[in-house]
């Protein structure tokens, strides 16, 4: 299973939990990846029949990396379990910083997924930040291909580096509408648009991604920030 992006900063943890749901034991090791690709951590980890575990990114000392307070998880079996774990990561404001909470579901990694990821964003969220992540042994490209319910198509082409997570906005038309992910954390949230679908497509039906999002949601000054997770889909 795989997390597209975490976030350990001074104002963000980021929280992992696992839960087993069988019978029998599960040994898996916890790998932490840098944006560029490179593991730079892994931690083995032993559930007992239906137990669940959690564990703070903070607590995993890793090697020293590009762009630190992010990166990527995945979840490796060391035995062939089936559908034995459910997992997802949560992002959230350290103590006295905010409140902010966006939960991350985990996503199982199929031998047999399509090249396609489909996800909605409603007319109610700002412009999302999305995380692209290559699980390829090889460089592949990708499309990323947004509609509007105006009928309006947008479609950009990117060289994603194997194994290495992109962070990107989708659906902008221009510089100005664009948002970093530290923009929208910190409440610069830019213009809303109409409801949206995105597809993340890649040119090699073989090649596998992961991918995740977040956006704003327009609830009112009154109600604070919140921010929600965005699912991409088979």
């Amino acid at each position: 299973m795989v997390a597209p992006l975490y976030v350990s900063n001074d104002r963000f943890s980021s929280m992992l939990a696992l839960a087993n749901k069988t019978d029998n034991t599960v040994e898996v090791f916890v790998a932490f990846h840098s944006l560029e690709g490179d593991e730079t951590a892994r931690r083995p980890t032993t559930l007992a029949p239906h137990s669940s575990m959690s564990m703070d990114v903070d607590s995993v000392p890793m090697t020293q990396h590009r762009f630190a307070t992010l990166g990527s998880i995945s979840i490796l079996m060391a035995s062939p379990v089936g559908k034995a774990l459910i997992g997802k990561l949560t992002i959230a404001s350290r103590a006295g910083t905010g409140k902010i909470h966006i939960e991350e579901e985990l996503q199982p990694v199929e031998v047999n997924s399509g090249p396609l990821r489909v996800g909605s964003v409603p007319a109610s969220l700002s412009v999302p930040v999305l995380a692209i992540r290559s699980l390829n042994q090889l460089s592949q490209r990708i499309s990323v291909i947004c509609s509007d319910n105006a009928g309006m198509s947008y479609e950009s082409h990117l060289l994603v580096p194997a194994h290495m997570t992109l962070l990107l906005n989708a659906c902008i038309r221009g510089r100005s509408e664009s948002r970093t992910y530290e923009q929208l954390l910190n409440g610069d949230t830019g213009p809303t648009r109409g409801d949206m679908t995105i597809k993340i497509k890649t040119a090699d039906p073989q090649w596998t991604i992961a991918v995740w999002g977040f956006a704003a949601a327009n609830v009112g000054v009154d109600s604070g920030l919140q921010l929600v997770g965005i699912e991409f889909a088979d």
